[in-house]
């Protein structure tokens, strides 16, 4: 756990991933917000797949198994899923 530098100081403690100095995404502690979409990129498809039979096995609800979403590009391979809170997860892969 760590501060979230800058404002608002209200935020207090979070859990910041990414790399130093280019922190990607702060998850702070505080009430719940309405459903958020979070997408992470995988390194390929193995990963979207392993990621969404994680999810399952974790308590997550299937929204969409792993497969080309062809209306987004070509190359879009995806997951998703439904976290405990109502998030969507998902995990993809944009590649040849």
């Amino acid at each position: 756990m760590t501060d979230v530098p800058g404002p608002p100081e209200s935020w207090g403690p979070a859990v910041v991933l990414g790399p130093p100095d280019a922190e990607d995404l702060a998850l702070v502690e505080g009430e719940p917000a309405s459903p958020l979409h979070l997408a992470f990129v995988a390194s390929d498809p193995e990963a979207v797949r392993n990621f969404h039979a994680a999810a399952l096995a974790s308590g997550g609800r299937d929204n969409g198994p792993p497969g080309l979403r062809e209306r987004y590009n070509p190359h879009y391979y995806a997951a998703f899923v439904i976290d405990p809170d109502g998030h969507n997860i998902e995990a993809v892969f944009q590649g040849p």
